[in-house]
């Protein structure tokens, strides 16, 4: 008899045991599933608020890690064209290049970020930022997107220009050309960039672009409004210093 209780408590301090160790494993692998699932998804949601955080204010942001600049952020800047020879033009096309070295890209080398277009429709082109993921839209009213991208000598300062050159430009477009200007500060990613200044203008259409100094641009020009297949094309050449109204 003795036996028998002694082997139905050992029974059942057994299964006592097996069920705690069961209640305690399935407790546990709850609590530590929901742990897991509750802190990733606080530090996805951290993560992106640090991201919007400590981005440049001045970015404003869109579901999808694109980014932009706001047109009220450029400061509006005369351009004052004072008439030069083509070969004045061409001396300073010459004579221009930037200090910094640029990637394969052709942006900064060493500054996070990857120039890159993108074209359906309407072309875009956008500096994305290597460490965060972020695209950074770089501005231009024109389907054909920017024409072209320019650092200044020093690499502290680049354009974007755009442009249309066709005589129905009304019939599309508000400016016949643009171009904004960006500071580059010594900091990485799209966190290093901010809006400097813009030019819109209805006067003329942009056929290139090139750097004098910091504050000076050398433009070549459309003499008139393009006709036909654009052939016998007449140009001329100005600079102007960069200046806020």
């Amino acid at each position: 008899m003795k036996q028998t209780i002694y082997i139905l408590t050992l029974a059942l301090g057994l299964w006592s045991c097996k069920n705690k160790t069961n209640d305690h494993t399935d407790s546990k692998s709850i609590d530590t599933l929901d742990s897991n699932v509750r802190q990733d998804t606080e530090k996805v949601i951290s993560t992106q608020e640090n991201q919007s955080g400590t981005m440049n204010p001045e970015i404003e942001t869109s579901k999808d890690s694109v980014v932009f600049f706001s047109d009220s952020l450029f400061a509006n800047s005369e351009l004052e064209l004072k008439e030069i020879s083509k070969n004045i033009f061409q001396g300073f096309e010459k004579n221009y290049k930037p200090a910094c070295d640029l990637d394969s890209n052709g942006f900064i080398k060493g500054k996070g970020l990857i120039l890159s277009h993108y074209c359906k429709d309407i072309c875009e082109s956008y500096l994305t930022d290597k460490k965060q993921g972020i695209k950074m839209v770089l501005p231009s009213n024109y389907d054909a997107g920017i024409m072209g991208l320019l650092f200044s000598p020093s690499c502290n300062q680049f354009i974007v220009y755009s442009s249309y050159d066709g005589p129905d430009y009304t019939n599309y477009y508000d400016y016949r050309a643009e171009i904004i200007g960006f500071t580059v500060t010594e900091g990485q990613g799209v966190d290093a960039i901010k809006p400097s200044f813009k030019h819109y203008t209805k006067n003329w259409s942009i056929a290139d672009v090139t750097w004098i100094d910091e504050n000076a641009l050398a433009l070549k020009l459309y003499d008139g409004e393009r006709t036909g297949n654009g052939e016998n094309l007449k140009y001329r050449y100005f600079k102007t210093n960069l200046k806020a109204k």
